[in-house]
């Protein structure tokens, strides 16, 4: 039972490993607007997620058969020669998952990036989107005033 949680945590490990490759493959599918790839990356990581909940309800159920309600209790209070190599691999996990987390948040950053700038695109170009505020026009005692709900170039003067 202890290394079939090893290869449990081992198995999680790749398989996050697997996770972080298809995110940046994403993020370089995202960058070169190939939707297909876009696609297939999507699927695969929808595959390798449903992966991992797999390996965590397994190694649930291995904890639970060795007497352990976390990885955490079978490192500090088991006594078996794997203990330490199980710690090292729960370490590892954590390091993945990091290291996902950041990929992730620069797919998020590029997605905001990308809207911020269309919606720049479309203030600057077609008038649409107006700021909140805007330098006072006719009445000097005003300090600020709402600019017309029109777009700048469809008014009528």
């Amino acid at each position: 039972m202890h290394l079939e949680l090893l290869n449990n945590l081992r198995r999680q490990s790749e398989v996050f490993e697997s996770m972080i490759q298809a995110f940046k493959g994403l993020e370089r599918a995202v960058i070169a607007k190939d939707t297909q790839l876009v696609t297939k990356y999507g699927a695969n990581i929808e595959e390798l997620s449903f992966e991992i909940s797999r390996l965590e309800d397994e190694k649930e159920i291995i904890l639970k058969n060795l007497g352990f309600d976390t990885v955490k209790d079978y490192i500090d209070r088991c006594g078996e020669p794997t203990t330490y190599e199980v710690a090292l691999q729960l370490a590892e996990i954590v390091e993945k998952i990091n290291e996902l987390s950041i990929v992730m948040q620069n797919i998020r950053n590029m997605f905001e990036f990308q809207t911020q700038y269309v919606n720049l695109l479309n203030t600057l170009l077609k008038g649409i989107d107006s700021p909140t505020y805007a330098p006072p026009m006719n009445n000097p005692s005003a300090r600020y005033h709402v600019p017309s709900e029109k777009p700048l170039y469809d008014r009528n003067f």
